[in-house]
């Protein structure tokens, strides 16, 4: 249940460019800074996107180890272990072992049906938000969804 509740954000990042069925994560060459932490500009085709939802949260569970994180006894997010997600450069996307997802575009992903609306709802946004904690500072990976 934890890994399926994550695998809407997995989604966003699991480009790969060895798999030309999976979803391609960009990287246009500038840098930029989204909250306390900087990361490189990502961009989702949204065609990519929607090919990745038809073809359900299974596909994207593949690229991310996770273990539920909680805090005195109640759940804050997951917390990430390994993650085997790179733009189509083949650079690593900015989601490091120890970070903790928190919610993505806003939305708790704790429970399957939490996760299955917020994976679903992706399909008409204008970016993808994945709100995380590293080294105890709240940060966002913002990825926009491209026409």
């Amino acid at each position: 249940m934890t890994f399926f509740a994550l695998a809407c954000m997995n989604l966003l990042l699991s480009g790969c460019s060895s798999r030309a069925e999976e979803l391609v994560v960009e990287a246009p060459p500038a840098e930029v800074s989204t909250g306390g932490a900087e990361h490189a500009e990502l961009e989702i085709p949204r065609f990519q996107l929607h090919r990745v939802i038809e073809g359900g949260l299974g596909r994207v569970l593949q690229r991310l180890e996770l273990e539920p994180y909680r805090v005195e006894g109640g759940f804050r997010g997951f917390r990430v272990l390994r993650s085997r997600l790179y733009t189509r450069s083949g650079e690593p996307i900015d989601l490091r072992p120890g970070d903790v997802i928190l919610a993505l575009n806003g939305r708790s992903i704790e429970r399957p049906e939490e996760a299955m609306q917020a994976f679903e709802a992706l399909r008409g946004e204008e970016a993808i938000v994945v709100s995380i904690l590293r080294d105890e500072n709240r940060d966002e990976l913002r990825i926009p969804i491209v026409d």
